[in-house]
């Protein structure tokens, strides 16, 4: 048996592929910033130390899998580690959706060790086990990012 070596964060720029992003959403809801900002301590850092970066293609990926000897790695979001702040059900629901078929075409069908974090609307728990199973079906994401959700002022 031979040992693999696994990156189980490598994170994408989902904050810099908005415009990507927005075409997966419904016709008329089609915009560029789909995820609240984070925490205001993260908020001001992020905004004074953002570079300008884009996301490496699959092929990119493989050559930088390749350069470290790394096997396969799974995808996080940035960005979209805000679901949670969304306060609305139904974009939280049309967000997290155009998120992962965005995942999926971007990056996903395209590289074999490329592997997603989904994101689920738990704001609409209904909604949310509905996008798991299709996620569980497609078997290209092997977790799901699980973020707090405020509701009413209250972490659920």
């Amino acid at each position: 048996m031979s040992l693999q070596i696994i990156d189980a964060d490598g994170h994408i720029n989902d904050h810099a592929c908005g415009e990507e992003i927005a075409q997966f959403m419904p016709e008329g809801n089609r915009m560029a910033k789909l995820f609240p900002e984070f925490d205001h301590l993260h908020f001001r850092y992020l905004k004074r130390n953002r570079r300008a970066t884009g996301n490496p293609s699959p092929a990119e990926w493989n050559a930088f899998l390749d350069k470290t000897g790394i096997s396969w790695t799974v995808l996080y979001p940035t960005a979209g580690l805000a679901v949670g702040r969304i306060m609305s059900p139904e974009w939280a629901v049309i967000a997290c959706k155009a998120y992962n078929n965005w995942l999926y075409e971007r990056f996903l069908h395209k590289n074999s060790r490329l592997e997603g974090v989904a994101l689920a609307p738990f704001q609409d728990v209904g909604a949310a086990v509905v996008e798991l199973r299709a996620q569980l079906k497609s078997l290209v994401c092997s977790a799901v990012c699980c973020r707090p959700t405020v509701r009413r002022s209250k972490a659920i």
